[in-house]
């Protein structure tokens, strides 16, 4: 999802070293509802897990994250608690949420959002992400329904 990153390193206090990776997003990425997927959507799903969601799966790979910034919707910057460039990858294996589906959801573990209707895209439930197929219907115990993501962005060539 990045066309370019740099890592670098930061002082997180006096005496200390600490990783800063600076990632550029690509800028054709879509959520399956068409929002563009941008640098917000990072920032967010590293701060909710750091803030709300500490017993969640994927919290183990933002432990170190000191803070993250977003200074315009393309650009990230990561900022981890020590010097080890594998923090680059940790980061790499989150699944991103998209912030405006999930900037209100206070209980993440109750959240259904296969459940729940998407709030402007009709046919669309809130359950939804970037990759190349779109769910689409689940009947417990019974089956699930994926559907091909047209605008899938890894169809496209980078520019």
């Amino acid at each position: 999802m990045a066309e370019e990153w740099n890592v670098g390193v930061w002082k997180p206090a006096p005496g200390r070293k600490g990783t800063m990776v600076t990632f550029s997003i690509r800028q054709d990425i879509k959520w399956h509802d068409g929002v563009p997927f941008t640098s917000e959507d990072i920032k967010f799903t590293i701060d909710y897990l750091l803030d709300r969601a500490i017993d969640a799966e994927q919290a183990w790979l933002v432990e170190n994250v000191v803070r993250v910034e977003a200074p315009d919707p393309y650009t990230v910057t990561v900022y981890f608690s020590d010097h080890n460039y594998w923090q680059m990858y940790d980061i790499n294996d989150l699944w991103f949420l998209p912030k405006h589906i999930w900037k209100d959801v206070k209980d993440w573990q109750s959240f259904e959002p296969w459940s729940e209707p998407h709030p402007t895209v009709k046919g669309l439930t809130k359950l939804i992400g970037t990759g190349p197929f779109i769910f689409k219907e689940y009947e417990p115990g019974k089956e699930i329904k994926l559907v091909r993501n047209p605008s899938y962005w890894r169809l496209k060539p980078m520019k």
